[in-house]
């Protein structure tokens, strides 16, 4: 069957014949990596992943956590301070992050709802009370127990995939060293077959 899709291959794409040998086992890493795709252990942590990234749904219409995009809270933290004048607390960047449109009011969900509550809250009471606090070292007591939570299970998620980049990085290395090996032998045959036309 991989031969089949070896020579499907071959019809659509085109390359020096130089390197046909470097193409083929790069067809055959892509190759390895698919049947890892297709173990059991590899399905079930990549359900795990999806569902982890999605906010706990693994299918259907995912809940919204922020509504940052792709773009990281150091960056919009650095756009904030440009627009607003000042460096914006953790509870306000949370607050642009995580209502709809910004609004500061629209929630994206009902966690995050919660959290502001809670924030709000405990701030207004220190403040009713005359205590002087830092807001972000407010911000992160309320969150805290959840966010160590969240930071835990994140590093361990890491710690895997990291073991398992390393592993595939360890056998791409070695893949790499035997293809420039054989990418050096075709170049020692070029030149002797050039020396040898002149």
């Amino acid at each position: 069957m991989r031969e089949l899709y070896w020579e499907e291959f071959q019809k659509k794409c085109c390359w020096d014949e130089i390197i046909d040998s470097l193409v083929r086992q790069a067809w055959e890493v892509w190759n390895s990596w698919q049947l890892k795709w297709n173990t059991e252990e590899y399905k079930l942590k990549s359900k795990q992943n999806k569902k982890n990234w999605r906010n706990g749904v693994a299918d259907g219409v995912a809940k919204p956590t922020h509504n940052a995009g792709s773009t990281n809270h150091l960056k919009i933290a650095s756009d904030l301070k440009r627009k607003l004048g000042h460096d914006p607390p953790h509870s306000e960047l949370f607050m642009y992050t995580h209502t709809k449109n910004h609004d500061g009011v629209t929630f994206t969900n009902e966690k995050d709802r919660q959290i502001h509550a809670a924030y709000t809250e405990k701030q207004e009471k220190l403040e009713a009370e005359g205590v002087e606090f830092e807001e972000d070292k407010l911000f992160y007591v309320v969150v805290g127990e959840e966010m160590r939570e969240l930071v835990a299970k994140q590093k361990q998620q890491n710690e895997e995939l990291k073991e398992m980049m390393n592993a595939q990085q360890e056998e791409n290395i070695a893949r790499v060293g035997h293809l420039e090996k054989q990418l050096q032998t075709t170049l020692d045959l070029i030149n002797v077959f050039t020396k040898q036309q002149q």
